[in-house]
């Protein structure tokens, strides 16, 4: 479709109705992004993958969503070899948990039509714990977070009481 075409069937107008249905700030930034498709296959394709995830919120009443964040530019700092802050190693796990959940579930609730996008999630259920025994949930990072850590914060306290 050419943008006269979108213009004149108020295509943005659309996008935006969807956005503001999303559950997350990525959500919405995709939504915004899609393009009407002129591909038979691919419009039934999509058609089908809407389908199925519509028949499964309708049948369990939510999907598992919660803890989405957007980690791009913790993600970015990562890869350059900086070290994350204790917050950002936080909305880390908490996407990882996310998408642990949300695969469970829709292999749970049969999904057959969304399995590729299922297969691209990834679960690192050890980092998931790593990151919860070292860091609170204020991001603030815990005794026992290491060995030396707890030992340098326990004679961190005795001298504190000596004084």
């Amino acid at each position: 479709m050419n943008e006269r075409t979108l213009k004149i069937l108020e295509y943005d107008r659309i996008l935006q109705l969807l956005a503001n249905e999303a559950s997350s700030n990525l959500g919405m930034e995709l939504a915004k992004k899609l393009k009407p498709s002129a591909v038979p296959e691919l419009v039934k394709e999509r058609q089908e993958e809407t389908a199925e995830a519509l028949a499964i919120l309708w049948r369990e009443g939510e999907i598992p969503l919660g803890g989405i964040r957007d980690i791009r530019e913790s993600l970015k700092r990562a890869k350059l070899g900086v070290s994350l802050e204790p917050t950002e190693l936080l909305a880390v796990c908490d996407v990882a948990r996310a998408a642990r959940v949300l695969k469970k579930f829709l292999r749970e609730k049969g999904a057959q039509v969304l399995l590729p996008y299922i297969a691209q999630l990834a679960s690192f259920p050890e980092i998931e714990e790593q990151v919860a025994r070292a860091i609170g949930p204020e991001g603030e990072v815990l005794d026992r977070a290491s060995s030396k850590l707890s030992s340098l914060r326990a004679q961190i306290r005795t001298l504190q009481n000596r004084l």
